[in-house]
């Protein structure tokens, strides 16, 4: 994500996903120069960024200055003037959006929108990375505490003998 606002000189850049208990929608990482970023939860029917969720499709506004709307911003008047959210899809499912910003009224152009778009497919895999290294690092705990618990046990029984 920070290679995204870096590059596309965006305000902030925000992955959102579905928690699959309630269905609501959380920050799980972003990058910003705002002080003022809520993590969520947020339903998935809330403002420009609940209606990419729902309908699926990219979206590109340009905003009204003290106007965003964005739920992910405790302040709804965040000087932001573009605005692009792209569903996250996980084997045919939607499980989130992609957000970025930007502060300047400059619009989001179909070249950029392509490199977002792209960008998901790069971003969700290395969620995917995370999850997977850190289910092992569990597993990981998991085998040396049954390693420890069977070495003081063979010990106990040792003495017994």
């Amino acid at each position: 994500l920070l290679l995204l606002k870096r590059t596309l000189q965006l305000h902030s850049a925000l992955l959102l996903l579905r928690d699959p208990r309630d269905g609501r929608l959380w920050v799980v990482e972003s990058t910003t120069d705002s002080e003022n970023l809520w993590d969520g939860p947020f339903a998935p029917g809330e403002g420009p960024v609940g209606a990419a969720y729902q309908r699926g499709v990219l979206t590109n506004l340009s905003l009204r200055p003290g106007q965003s709307g964005l739920c992910y911003y405790r302040k709804r008047d965040e000087p932001v003037r573009a605005f692009v959210a792209v569903p996250v899809r996980e084997r045919g499912e939607i499980i989130g959006v992609l957000c970025v910003d930007r502060s300047e009224e400059r619009a989001f152009t179909a070249q950029e929108e392509a490199i977002l778009s792209g960008s998901v497919e790069h971003v969700l895999c290395a969620l995917n990375t995370e999850r997977v290294f850190v289910q092992l690092e569990h597993s990981k705990r998991e085998q040396d505490v049954l390693y420890e618990a069977s070495q003081a046990l063979g010990a106990a029984v040792t003495e017994q003998a």
